[in-house]
């Protein structure tokens, strides 16, 4: 059994004309987001025996996972292009190679919510710094939470 987490970046510069989007990193207020569900985040991580962090290779959800592997003991963040892609299988091979109890991937929308929909046949939104947790078995895979920024911070 495995624990498959899906985490979209925080807040990014906006996209503007003569910019790349791959370029695009995370604004004040996105660092400002992941610091204030610091500790939440870290205690929930924590909860498992070990985590990897795998992101896009966009500037924000780099930032974004190195944010988060900076919370756990000696995990660096990867990256992964089929992240970025929207290209399920290829992600869920590369997910299934760790031998970690939890993956976290860090990713973009709309792709998230088509990951999250071919896990479980669940529409889930994705805002901005919010995530949400699939318990991955052989044979089956289901929801176990959706968390926003607010209700992190409530943890």
């Amino acid at each position: 059994m495995k624990r498959l987490i899906l985490f979209r970046h925080a807040d990014a510069e906006p996209l503007l004309e003569n910019t790349d989007d791959v370029e695009r990193g995370l604004t004040n207020r996105g660092i400002q987001s992941l610091k204030d569900i610091e500790r939440p985040l870290k205690r929930l991580l924590n909860s498992y025996e070990s985590v990897a962090v795998i992101t896009s290779q966009y500037k924000r959800a780099i930032q974004t996972g190195d944010f988060i592997a900076t919370l756990l003991d000696d995990v660096v963040a990867e990256h992964c292009a089929s992240i970025q892609d929207g290209d399920f299988e290829s992600l869920m091979n590369t997910v299934l190679q760790y031998t970690q109890e939890c993956v976290l991937v860090v990713g973009h929308q709309p792709y998230l919510s088509d990951f999250a929909f071919e896990l479980s046949d669940i529409v889930i939104p994705f805002r901005k710094a919010s995530a949400a947790c699939f318990r991955v078995d052989q044979d089956s895979t289901r929801l176990e939470w959706y968390l926003t920024p607010n209700a992190f911070r409530r943890l």
